[in-house]
């Protein structure tokens, strides 16, 4: 059958990325086995990775998931030749005061007309959902539909670390999108779920290549001091690459100047805080803010992990200036 035009430039783009390591489209031509899995029968690893991971599909915009104990370990290493990514982010909004150092980090680095205390303002919808995820290897099965009811939190720094994954284009975990089951809040023993989770974000932030940091950098709550133990010099911090890649930026160099007022509107009024160190804080923060103590993380990271390890410099700093 002869293709037009258009059907041609789909059908190669197909060719190019089916041929790239690292996308959906090459770990589709990966699973020829039963069941959507490679063909090999030795399935055993011999490196840590994640129960599940993600594979953005470069022709269409939608994005797969691996179950990766249906691969054997060289065809995941084929999959990912540059690693994967996960992130380190909280999906509420933040308004959480920052240290001396991220405070002039906000002011000084980058692009100047970039939106500054961007992570403590929501996104204008919160209707927006992660786009469609297929499982691995059914892109093209007729019956079988997409998962498309994530929902993508209204969030700002959850929306920058997406953004960048999509730009990245390499494979990645997102807890919210990769458990084998979603954490259940209702759960009946809920320190049983929270094990499970936590067991299974271990596998992904102890063997990722990299992991995206919003500027909350030493953690904020519980989960992101831990994480950010675990990655260390993995950690990625994206505010600090705002100046390098404005396709990144919350602050659009498209955006107009009315979208820009309507944004200045919903940013909080801040204030001085003397009491820890001149940071800047919205107006109406509680008046203490405690954060985790090292022996609560430490109990923490021992739950997740096995083991404890020492504070990041910057977890130190942060407890240094808001214990």
């Amino acid at each position: 059958m002869t293709l037009n035009r258009y059907e041609q430039q789909i059908e190669d783009e197909f060719q190019r990325a089916a041929k790239t390591p690292g996308t959906a489209e090459y770990v589709s031509t990966k699973l020829s086995g039963p069941q959507h899995s490679c063909p090999h029968a030795d399935k055993t690893k011999t490196r840590g990775m994640p129960k599940r991971l993600g594979f953005f599909r470069q022709t269409d915009g939608t994005m797969t998931y691996l179950d990766t104990d249906k691969v054997c370990q060289r065809c995941y290493d084929d999959m990912t030749p540059a690693g994967f990514t996960v992130w380190s982010t909280a999906y509420k909004p933040s308004e959480r005061p920052m240290t001396p150092t991220s405070q002039a980090r906000y002011r000084n680095e980058g692009d100047p007309d970039r939106l500054d205390h961007w992570a403590a303002v929501a996104m204008p919808t919160s209707s927006d959902y992660y786009p469609a995820m297929w499982q691995a290897g059914t892109e093209d099965d007729a019956d079988t539909e997409p998962i498309v009811d994530r929902r993508l939190p209204n969030n700002a720094e959850v929306r920058e670390l997406w953004r960048q994954l999509q730009t990245d284009g390499r494979p990645f975990y997102v807890d919210q999108l990769h458990l084998t089951q979603p954490w259940d809040p209702n759960a009946p023993d809920q320190r049983a779920e929270d094990a499970r989770v936590a067991r299974e974000n271990r596998l992904a932030y102890e063997n990722a290549a990299r992991g995206y940091v919003e500027t909350g950098v030493g953690g904020a709550g519980y989960n992101s001091i831990v994480e950010q133990r675990i990655l260390r010099e993995r950690a990625v911090e994206l505010p600090a690459r705002f100046g390098e890649n404005r396709n990144t930026a919350t602050h659009d160099e498209t955006e107009t100047e009315t979208e820009t007022e309507y944004r200045d509107r919903d940013r909080p009024e801040l204030t001085v805080r003397e009491d820890l160190a001149g940071v800047e804080v919205p107006t109406n923060w509680p008046e203490m803010y405690r954060m985790p103590s090292k022996a609560e993380i430490d109990a923490a990271e021992y739950e997740m992990t096995g083991r404890i390890t020492q504070p990041t410099d910057e977890e130190a700093n942060r407890r240094f200036h808001l214990e």
